[in-house]
C-alpha cells in the first residue's frame, strides 16, 4: 500500500482519508486504538518501558463532538 499511496497506518492511506474539511492527520494512532480497543498487553509493555499513552479515544471522540457543536452542526 505505501508504494501505491504512501503513508498509511496499514488499511487507509492519509492521501484518500483526506475529504470534506480536513482537520489532520493523527500521528501513532492505528483504527484499534480509533474504536478504544487497544491490546492491553501491548499498552501493559509500553508503560512498563517508561512511556505513557498519548491517545484517549473518547477524550477525542467528546473533543470532536465539541467541535461540531461550536459550528452548529
Amino acid at each position: 500500500m505505501e508504494r501505491e499511496e504512501g503513508a498509511n497506518d496499514g488499511l487507509v492511506s492519509v492521501e484518500s482519508s483526506k475529504w470534506g474539511d480536513y482537520k489532520g492527520t493523527l500521528v501513532n494512532v492505528n483504527h484499534l486504538d480509533l474504536i478504544n480497543w487497544t491490546n492491553r498487553l501491548r499498552w501493559l509493555i509500553w508503560e512498563m518501558t517508561g512511556n505513557k499513552r498519548n491517545f484517549n479515544a473518547i477524550a477525542f471522540y467528546l473533543d470532536i463532538g465539541d467541535m461540531l457543536a461550536k459550528e452548529g452542526l
